[in-house]
């Protein structure tokens, strides 16, 4: 994933500005991830393990929860027999 993303948000925004910066959680915490970063020119901002995330990751929260919820409802209507794309 690490490898891709950078690559397809150039292909949509554009050139991404000289040394952008890449905000990632604790599981990317790697040697090999910030050399891939450092390859692409992009500088890593990435929480460090065992000490707490910045404030800023409160607001991903809503955005994982907000994707939690929607598979559950898709797992839970395909257990019913609803087809994908009923009642939307």
């Amino acid at each position: 994933m690490l490898t891709k993303t950078p690559h397809a948000v150039s292909e949509t925004l554009g050139e991404l500005p000289e040394r952008a910066k890449v905000h990632l959680d604790r599981g990317y915490d790697s040697k090999a991830t910030r050399e891939r970063l450092e390859d692409r020119g992009l500088l890593a901002e990435i929480a460090q393990k065992g000490k707490p995330a910045p404030l800023t990751a409160t607001k991903r929260w809503v955005v994982e929860r907000t994707s939690s919820w929607q598979a559950k409802l898709a797992h839970k209507r395909s257990l019913c027999g609803v087809p994908r794309g009923v009642g939307k």
